[in-house]
C-alpha cells in the first residue's frame, strides 16, 4: 500500500438525507467499486453525502472490502454476533501463559506461540478460526432454542465467524442495552469470546457476504457446518488470462 493512497474510511455511517434507490445491480456494483464518484447522494451538500467530505475530492479512494450496515437503516431487530479468531486465540493464550497481568495482549499471544503458528504473523492460528466457527454454530443453536429466532445465518468472516439472527417479531427492537445483556449471557454463561464492540453497536458495519476480505484474500462465505474448509472453499477465484497481453 503506497503512502499516498487515500483513506478507506470514506463511507459515512449515517446520512440525514432520504436514501436513493439504485435502478439495478450495476449501479450498486459501480458504487462499491468507486464510492466517491458514484455516490447516489452526490448532488446533496457535503453533510448529507455517503462519501466522507474529507476525502471525496481526493484521488479515487479504493476500498479493500465491501461492508453492509447491520441495522439495515430501520431494522434493528437483526442481532449480529461477532466471534473474532484473535479473541479466541487470546483466551487460549491467557490460559496457557503465566504472569499475564504484566504482559500486553501481543506479548501473551507471542508467549503462547500463536504469532509463529500458521498462518504466521497473525494474531491467531488456524485452530482459532476452527474454534470460532464451532462457537458460531453454538450461538446459532442458542438463537434458535432460547431466543426463538428463525433461520440464523452463520458466516465465515475471513478471520472468524459472524452470526446473524433475525427475531420472529419484526416489531421487536434490539437496543444497545439488550444487545449488551445478550453479550453478557454468551460470555458469562457460555464462555464464548464475543467482540463486544461489534456486537452491541447498532450502527456497526459488517463484511458483505461473498465479498473479499482484503487482509487475508478469502471470500466471506455463509456456511452450514463448522467443518467448512475455508482454506480451499473460501479462496477467491483467480483469472489466469494475461490481461496485459490482451491490451
Amino acid at each position: 500500500v503506497s503512502d499516498d493512497r487515500p483513506a478507506t474510511d470514506f463511507i459515512r455511517r449515517r446520512t440525514k438525507a432520504a436514501p436513493t434507490f439504485w435502478e439495478d445491480d450495476s449501479d450498486v456494483l459501480s458504487f462499491l467499486q468507486s464510492p466517491a464518484r458514484n455516490d447516489p447522494l452526490k448532488e446533496m451538500n457535503h453533510g448529507n453525502r455517503l462519501a466522507d467530505p474529507d476525502v471525496v475530492d481526493e484521488a479515487e479512494p479504493v476500498p479493500n472490502a465491501a461492508y453492509v450496515a447491520t441495522d439495515y437503516t430501520n431494522s434493528s431487530w437483526l442481532l449480529f454476533i461477532d466471534i473474532d479468531a484473535k479473541d479466541v486465540a487470546l483466551e487460549r493464550a491467557t490460559e496457557a501463559v503465566t504472569n499475564t497481568a504484566t504482559k500486553t495482549e501481543a506479548e501473551i499471544r507471542d508467549a503462547a506461540g500463536i504469532i509463529d503458528a500458521e498462518p504466521a504473523g497473525y494474531d491467531y492460528a488456524f485452530r482459532d478460526i476452527d474454534r470460532a466457527l464451532e462457537l458460531g454454530f453454538q450461538v446459532h443453536d442458542i438463537m434458535v432454542e432460547q431466543l426463538n429466532m428463525a433461520d440464523p445465518v452463520v458466516q465465515y468472516s475471513g478471520q472468524g465467524c459472524h452470526v446473524f439472527g433475525p427475531t420472529a417479531d419484526s416489531a421487536h427492537r434490539y437496543d444497545t442495552e439488550s444487545r449488551e445483556y445478550i453479550v453478557d449471557i454468551l460470555t458469562a454463561k457460555y464462555e464464548i469470546p464475543i467482540d463486544e464492540k461489534c456486537t452491541t453497536d447498532r450502527s456497526r458495519f459488517t463484511r458483505l457476504p461473498f465479498s473479499l476480505h482484503g487482509d487475508v484474500g478469502q471470500v466471506v462465505t455463509p456456511i452450514d457446518s463448522p467443518s467448512f474448509d475455508y482454506r480451499t472453499e473460501a479462496q477467491a477465484p483467480v483469472i489466469d488470462t494475461d490481461l496485459a497481453a490482451e491490451q
